[in-house]
């Protein structure tokens, strides 16, 4: 009779134990799909906060576009690298109060409108482009792939 009985306690250990290995690995894997969650809604996030500042930036870039044309000069300069002509850049940015990169790829004098332009900063990039009278959006993630 002792001995069943201990049979039988061994038995209620061992699923107490399995009982609370199935309860800590449910809790690990709850724990890993809110962090993936998270992680995901703060990348989402981030690419959403680079947009609107690339939006700030076409605001700033249209405004001293119009400063330019009454100065006579033009922002746009197809010879530098970033497509702005001298200074037009720091004027951007503090205008806009971002600190990303700008290039801009094309610029309607006529309108005093960019038709192109790139905007780079932490790790996205958002390109404009204005075509048939609409403004297009685009954001992309860059991602170092290979280290060689």
């Amino acid at each position: 009779m002792a001995e069943q009985q201990n049979k039988e306690n061994e038995q209620s250990v061992k699923k107490e134990y399995w009982k609370r290995i199935v309860i800590v690995l449910t809790i690990m894997l709850c724990v890993a799909a809110v962090t993936v969650v998270c992680v995901m809604f703060m990348h989402r996030e981030n690419a959403r906060r680079v947009l609107k500042e690339a939006k700030l930036m076409q605001l700033a870039i249209r405004t001293v576009g119009v400063e330019y044309y009454g100065l006579n000069k033009s922002i746009f300069s197809q010879v530098s690298f970033d497509g702005l002509a001298d200074g037009v850049a720091e004027e951007l940015s503090d205008l806009s109060g971002c600190s990303g990169q700008v290039y801009l790829e094309s610029w309607d004098e006529v309108n005093l409108y960019p038709t192109h332009f790139i905007y780079n900063e932490d790790g996205f990039v958002v390109d404009y482009m204005f075509e048939a009278g609409k403004d297009i959006w685009n954001v992309y993630e860059l991602k170092h792939i290979i280290v060689h």
